[in-house]
């Protein structure tokens, strides 16, 4: 009987006073994350016409290890916003929205898309995330 009593007082000890026992708190999952990615580190000592290729490679990375999956698509407006000045110079930095999305014809299998935010400062920008709570957004 004493046995039963000690685990049942740890037990007691280990939920948090905030939170009830028995009921387990959801944990929220990251729905989509804007952030600044400065890419001349990345690319500084790489050759003149694999710089930005290596930049692109560098964005899906980023994706990969934001949201643990393999599949990254990159939005037409950031190819564009990387390449606009051609293969040597990729621009420095670049703002980024990566959003967590089902594809319709690969059977709803979860990607990543990446998207290029436009804006005219890049000074004082902190990295915004979106959560979702079991379908509802906060």
């Amino acid at each position: 009987m004493s046995e039963s009593k000690t685990a049942a007082k740890k037990k007691q000890q280990k939920t948090s006073k905030t939170q009830k026992p028995g009921i387990k708190k959801g944990r929220r999952k990251i729905n989509a994350v804007e952030t600044t990615i400065h890419i001349r580190r990345k690319v500084r000592n790489i050759t003149n016409h694999k710089r930005t290729p290596r930049a692109v490679k560098v964005i899906r990375f980023r994706a990969r290890r934001l949201f643990n999956i393999p599949m990254v698509k990159l939005d037409t407006s950031l190819n564009k916003a990387l390449w606009v000045r051609g293969i040597k110079r990729p621009p420095h930095r670049v703002r980024v929205r990566f959003q967590l999305k089902r594809l319709k014809g690969k059977g709803g299998q979860p990607c990543v898309v990446c998207s290029h935010v436009p804006i005219t400062s890049f000074k004082n920008l902190q990295t915004k995330k979106t959560f979702s709570n079991n379908g509802i957004q906060l």
